[in-house]
């Protein structure tokens, strides 16, 4: 009985660092993308001929910053959505022809 409680707090304490490096991961990401988003764009728009994205009230990135960003990248705006019961939008980019 004893062991088999040691196992299930181990057990349980393992879940919770899986969950909170997760975690942790996700808020770095993010705070890397509001802090470089010229970066954050050239990694989106990185020579695919179609690129998806979706913004909203969360996104790191605005709608005009996306869609700024990619006309200076040489994509054009292909297809906007209409934005979802969350507020997301999908916008979807066409590479420009050379």
């Amino acid at each position: 009985m004893g062991r088999m409680l040691i196992g299930l707090v181990l057990g349980g304490l393992v879940v919770v660092v899986v969950i909170g490096v997760a975690v942790s991961r996700d808020r770095s990401e993010r705070r890397w993308q509001r802090e470089n988003p010229d970066a954050h764009l050239d990694q989106i728009f990185n020579g695919e001929d179609v690129v998806s994205i979706n913004v909203g009230p969360l996104s790191t990135l605005t709608h005009a910053q996306v869609v700024v960003g990619a006309e200076s990248r040489g994509y054009a705006l292909f297809h906007q959505g209409g934005a979802d019961q969350y507020g997301l939008q999908e916008l979807v980019f066409r590479k420009a022809a050379a």
